[in-house]
């Protein structure tokens, strides 16, 4: 049975019981009412979210039928990136460091693949996942697949 792509929509939730500790989603609604959820989540301490420009390349797959999704290694896994923050007791700016993890998902369609990109800020001890719910998955596979975080180095 294929799953052509009718309307695909990106939310942060708001229905805590629905979508516990879900960071963002893309949701992927087929002609027939099925649906596939990319859900990510970010370890304690962390947030992940999709790249803005992921976002418009996934509105791109309207009309395409989705054959696999898969997750694909990053150009750029891991980066520190340094922030700070102005201590209020003394006015002092305090250096801090973030890290941004950069994960992939590959998804496969009739007209091709589309990489959408997401991303995990934390202060580089946690990372984040994707976990993909829905149609595509054979019965003897749980409802939901969770990526293996990829290994990353500094």
């Amino acid at each position: 049975m294929s799953f052509k792509i009718k309307t695909v929509t990106m939310f942060k939730p708001t229905d805590l019981n629905k979508y516990p500790k879900v960071d963002e989603v893309i949701a992927l609604a087929a002609e027939d009412g099925r649906v596939v959820e990319l859900k990510l989540t970010g370890d304690c301490c962390s947030g992940s979210y999709f790249e803005e420009q992921s976002i418009k390349d996934a509105q791109t797959l309207v009309g395409q039928t989705l054959f696999n999704i898969e997750n694909a290694e990053s150009a750029r896994p891991y980066v520190k990136a340094a922030r700070g923050y102005t201590d209020e007791k003394t006015d002092n700016w305090v250096d801090g460091t973030d890290a941004i993890h950069y994960h992939c998902l590959k998804l496969t369609t009739d007209q091709g693949v589309t990489v959408l990109d997401w991303r995990n800020e934390s202060n580089g001890y946690y990372d984040g996942t994707c976990r993909v719910s829905g149609w595509f998955l054979p019965d003897d596979y749980a409802d939901n697949i969770r990526f293996e975080d990829m290994e990353s180095t500094s």
